[in-house]
């Protein structure tokens, strides 16, 4: 008479492993969620919780992160043997060791397949094994059982087994979950490398979301496989990063144009870097000097990070929040907002300020004082605005806020000065270079 082989847990996996055990065992299966049609197709007897729970033996096909609250709330028959599959193993053993009656074995396993890769047959798939707290003959059952079925048994302790699938079993699900983020598709010009490449994606997709949160969340060496990874790819993307023209001039990218208070922090930084040969490129936003960083198009860049009344500039923090360079230096600089305006206009007919959000924001009591009722537009940056009024491209009535520099570059009157109402407006310059 066959012996009977509990399974709880009748997902994807559980139902592999009763196509496995079928042939030399009566197999009893329980779900949480009726599975009783898949137990039907394969041949197995799908009952209650209490009818697995009366089996000598019990496989345990439950997520990684369920196995501290199943373990928990089950009572095992008296000298019978718990089973997992979980793909972690140390932290599931500890569950299990915890929770579970100490009259019970339990050995850990973890079947390095699944339902995809068991297609085309188990012969010579890897089972990993390790006999946690069970009896040395329970434990050669199941031992001498799945050589004999193929598989090419493998014994390594949870923590063996966790610190090695990290970087096998982890790194795979991680790098395919990437694949998949790309939305990779096939193409006429598919090499059998790409091929390659979309099954890795196709087969860790397949299986649940919860299953690779679960392999990267619950074995605590992920995480520095994941940082490894990451390190990795910069470190090669770095190696793709265009060679400087002339090696001798650093290029410096800057958040606004020219007249810019970004200018004037960055020929200050210059000065204090005693960096004698440079050439700034305008990019205007805080985003653009970030990608031009990142990519390799400049060599350091300038952007405003925060300031005295304004407070933080949430252009840069946001830029920063995509980016991979770091702060090689925080610069202070003073700076005096003016009220500039084509040389023919009054004061008295002004209809719009423009400026960037930030010089606004500091000028905001002058502006709610002086200049009541006024429509106030945002630009993309102080410099670019004034450059764009002295050019004619505003309406009638607009002036805008940038710096005195900004005036004497574009012929611009300046109609009133230091808008913040303080002496000591400071603004805080980042000075960035490549990680």
């Amino acid at each position: 008479m066959k012996k009977t082989v509990g399974i709880y847990g009748f997902g994807r996996f559980g139902q592999l492993l009763a196509t496995i055990l079928k042939p030399d065992f009566k197999v009893v299966a329980f779900n949480t969620s009726d599975k009783s049609k898949e137990a039907k197709s394969i041949g197995v007897y799908y009952g209650t919780e209490k009818a697995v729970l009366k089996c000598s033996n019990i496989f345990l096909c439950v997520p990684i992160s369920k196995m501290d609250e199943v373990t928990k709330k089950l009572k095992f028959k008296k000298g019978s043997t718990v089973i997992d599959v979980c793909s972690v193993k140390e932290l599931p053993v500890r569950h299990m060791k915890k929770n579970i009656q100490q009259d019970i074995n339990i050995i850990a396993t973890h079947p390095m397949f699944g339902p995809d890769s068991a297609k085309k047959g188990i012969k010579g798939l890897r089972i990993v094994m390790h006999p946690e707290r069970t009896s040395e003959d329970r434990y050669k059952f199941w031992y001498d059982y799945f050589n004999k079925k193929g598989f090419n048994v493998v014994e390594l302790t949870p923590k063996q087994h966790d610190k090695i699938a990290a970087y096998s079993q982890g790194v795979t699900h991680f790098v395919g979950r990437i694949l998949d983020e790309l939305n990779l598709k096939h193409s006429s010009i598919d090499t059998e490398g790409f091929k390659k490449l979309l099954e890795v994606r196709e087969q860790t997709t397949r299986d649940s979301w919860q299953l690779f949160c679960d392999l990267q969340a619950q074995n605590k060496f992920t995480r520095q496989m994941r940082m490894d990874v990451l390190r990795a790819v910069q470190k090669i993307s770095a190696k793709l990063l265009p060679s400087k023209v002339n090696p001798k001039v650093l290029t410096v990218g800057i958040q606004g144009d020219e007249g810019s208070f970004s200018e004037q922090a960055c020929k200050e930084l210059m000065k204090k870097h005693k960096v004698k040969k440079f050439e700034i490129k305008y990019l205007i936003t805080a985003d653009k000097v970030a990608t031009a960083l990142a990519y390799g198009d400049i060599d350091r860049g300038v952007m405003a990070v925060q300031n005295s009344v304004g407070g933080m500039v949430i252009e840069t923090i946001e830029s920063l929040t995509k980016s991979t360079s770091v702060i090689e230096n925080i610069h202070k600089m003073k700076a005096v907002h003016c009220l500039l305006a084509r040389p023919e206009q009054s004061i008295k007919d002004v209809k719009i300020i423009r400026s960037h959000p930030q010089a606004i924001k500091q000028s905001k009591k002058t502006l709610d004082k002086d200049f009541k009722g006024v429509k106030l537009v945002s630009a993309r940056d102080t410099a670019l605005a004034a450059k764009r009024l002295s050019k004619g491209e505003y309406p009638k009535g607009t002036v805008v806020i940038a710096s005195a520099n900004a005036a004497k570059l574009y012929d611009l009157q300046i109609l009133k000065k230091g808008l913040s109402g303080l002496k000591d407006n400071f603004t805080d310059f980042l000075y960035l270079k490549r990680r």
